[in-house]
C-alpha cells in the first residue's frame, strides 16, 4: 500500500449551499454546542424574511425594525 492509500482523507467544506448548512448543524451536534442552534435558525429565518421582501412593500417596514 502506498503511503497515500493509508491516511485518513480530510473532510473539507462542501461546496453546495445545502450540504455546508448539513455540514454546520453536524459540526455544532458533534462538539455539543448545542446553544448554536438557535442563532444558526434566527440567522436562516432573517434571511428568508430579507429575501422574500426584498422587492415588496414591506421592505422600508422591515429596515425600520432594525
Amino acid at each position: 500500500m502506498n503511503k497515500i492509500e493509508m491516511e485518513p482523507k480530510k473532510e473539507g467544506v462542501p461546496r453546495t449551499t445545502f450540504r455546508f448548512v448539513v455540514f454546520i448543524f453536524k459540526k455544532i451536534i458533534e462538539k455539543k454546542r448545542y446553544w448554536l442552534l438557535p442563532l444558526w435558525c434566527l440567522l436562516a429565518a432573517l434571511a428568508i424574511i430579507l429575501f422574500l421582501a426584498s422587492n415588496s412593500v414591506l421592505l422600508p417596514a422591515i429596515y425600520m425594525a432594525f
